[in-house]
């Protein structure tokens, strides 16, 4: 791998010219990143990466599913999530990439465990797969959920620390 040899990234913002910039590698960058929509995999998403590329942009926020990746208690298969973010680097060898993880459970994890699912307060009918209505989610309450998610985040973090392309991340962001 091309990645092999380089240290992990190092990034941070910090003050440059009277302004928050982005610093990778004590680098100044532009603070600009391409939020990911489609799959980097397809050949439509193939060019759009490159087209960033082509403009100088550098940075990319691809969007991971964890549901997709945790395969029972304990288990994962990150093969996704390593094709996913390889994408990126194999149109645009000179990305950093700040990782979107999706936490939202396996459908085994809402069979195992419904008590820690959110209550709504009108009814408990699931009513919509849409984000603003009544959707099956775990509630951030619950201890449960918290400590398995924590453990399921941790081995993606700790699998992409042993993978040449995890260098290129620079940062990871949790969205629902």
């Amino acid at each position: 791998e091309q990645f092999a040899k380089e240290r992990p990234a190092r990034a941070a913002i910090k003050r440059h010219n009277g302004a928050p910039a982005l610093f990778i590698n004590d680098q100044p960058r532009p603070l600009v990143m391409y939020r990911a929509t489609l799959d980097p995999i397809s050949d439509y998403g193939r060019h759009l990466i490159s087209q960033f590329r082509d403009a100088g942009v550098h940075g990319y926020a691809p969007y991971v599913a964890l549901d997709k990746c945790w395969t029972g208690p304990g288990k994962y298969n990150w093969r996704l999530v390593d094709e996913q973010l390889r994408a990126y680097l194999a149109v645009d060898p000179d990305a950093y990439l700040d990782v979107l993880v999706r936490l939202v459970p396996p459908s085994w994890w809402f069979e195992a465990h419904p008590e820690e699912m959110v209550r709504y307060a009108t009814s408990d009918q699931i009513d919509s797969n849409d984000e603003a209505g009544r959707v099956l989610r775990p509630s951030p309450a619950s201890a449960a959920w918290r400590k398995d998610v924590g453990e399921a985040w941790t081995a993606l973090i700790q699998h992409m620390e042993t993978v040449p392309w995890g260098k290129r991340v620079i940062g990871w962001h949790a969205c629902y």
